[in-house]
């Protein structure tokens, strides 16, 4: 017992202090539970505005996104439209220039036609012609040549 009486001081004096570091560590976890509490709040605060600007901003773009893509539409769109009124009207004059110069072409042939069938009667025309010219002058040398045969014959 003396050891009791003779520690008691310092008993008291670690049972204070145990129980102040009792206090302490259960004031502190009432704390870091307090603040636990208050970051997840926060945290779940911060989450949640975060999300809804994501989704403002997602659906901004979104719409912004949408509005390009049909104002794009619509340029193509008009782009297309007028490429093929410019490609219509080229194919038309084209059509049209080829259309002329097959009908000048078949012109042409008519009149190459008409000129050859022209060409081939003159030369027919000719053909006969020297052909009768031939055999009259034939038939003069052998007038000719008979006439001169029976002068020889006479002569003798």
């Amino acid at each position: 017992m003396k050891f009791l009486r003779d520690a008691w001081p310092i008993v008291v004096i670690v049972a204070t202090i145990a129980g102040a570091a009792w206090t302490a560590a259960w004031n502190v976890g009432n704390f870091l539970r307090t603040e636990i509490a208050a970051s997840e709040a926060r945290l779940a605060a911060q989450i949640a505005a975060t999300e809804n600007r994501l989704t403002a901003r997602i659906a901004a773009t979104d719409e912004q996104l949408t509005a390009r893509i049909a104002a794009t539409d619509e340029r193509l769109t008009a782009q297309i439209a007028a490429t093929d009124e410019r490609l219509t009207a080229q194919i038309a004059a084209t059509d049209e220039r080829l259309t002329a110069q097959i009908a000048a072409t078949d012109g042409r042939t008519v009149s190459l036609r008409d000129r050859i069938a022209a060409l081939d009667n003159r030369l027919t025309q000719q053909i006969a012609e020297s052909e009768t010219r031939l055999t009259a002058q034939i038939a003069e040398l052998r007038q000719l040549l008979v006439d001169h045969l029976e002068d020889h014959a006479n002569a003798r």
